[in-house]
């Protein structure tokens, strides 16, 4: 007895192509979408987390005495005499990498402790101000959907008295100084990490170093 299929070869064939476009649509969509979907970067995110990889971050790490109101002013004052003190400089002399931004940093930590301290006696404050720059070991920190995770980066640190009090972080290099003001370094990542604040006008137009 010859037996009998509910379709056609002809209703099969064309059952075939229309799956086989269905999967190259999905195919491509897929192609199309995973940027989007992989990475949800802004820009600015997007260059800190190639930074990171490339080994070409330098950041700004400041400890305020304590969480007072008037220590936590102090280290706004010093990080904003910081910024527009040296920004001006680095841009003049056209570094356009992490590795001449971090030697300038490393020949010049005298002179930003002395700014820094300037600053603030100015604040009001008396304590011992000192500034450290070189490779120091950094908790992991958030920056809007970029992690970065703790271990060894090239920095510049002033600490204020104790430096007991809450942290500011910027990343002073590349360009983009995302930074979270008056926060506690995170060991884990949080669930809902918040938004970094982007000081575009005020920090960057007086830390405006070239882009890699």
């Amino acid at each position: 007895m010859k037996q009998r299929y509910p379709f056609s070869h002809s209703q099969v064939a064309e059952l075939g192509s229309w799956l086989m476009l269905m999967a190259a649509t999905l195919l491509l969509m897929t192609i199309l979408l995973m940027p989007l979907n992989a990475l949800g970067l802004t820009k600015e995110e997007q260059r800190l987390k190639e930074a990171w990889q490339q080994g070409e971050l330098v950041r700004l790490h400041i400890l305020a005495e304590d969480d007072s109101k008037e220590a936590q002013q102090v280290k706004l004052i010093v990080r904003d005499s910081i910024l527009a003190t040296f920004g001006e400089k680095l841009k003049a002399l056209g570094l356009t990498n992490s590795d001449q931004v971090y030697a300038y940093l490393l020949s010049h930590a005298d002179e930003m402790e002395q700014v820094a301290l300037s600053a603030a006696r100015e604040a009001g404050f008396d304590g011992e101000v000192r500034a450290q720059v070189g490779v120091m070991d950094l908790p992991s920190k958030q920056y809007g959907d970029v992690l970065l995770p703790s271990g060894p980066y090239r920095a510049l640190r002033i600490t204020l008295g104790a430096g007991q009090g809450q942290n500011w972080w910027c990343i002073l290099f590349p360009q983009l100084c995302l930074a979270l003001a008056g926060d506690e370094p995170w060991q884990t990542e949080p669930e809902e990490p918040p938004r970094p604040v982007f000081y575009t006008l005020d920090i960057l137009s007086c830390w405006t170093l070239l882009a890699p």
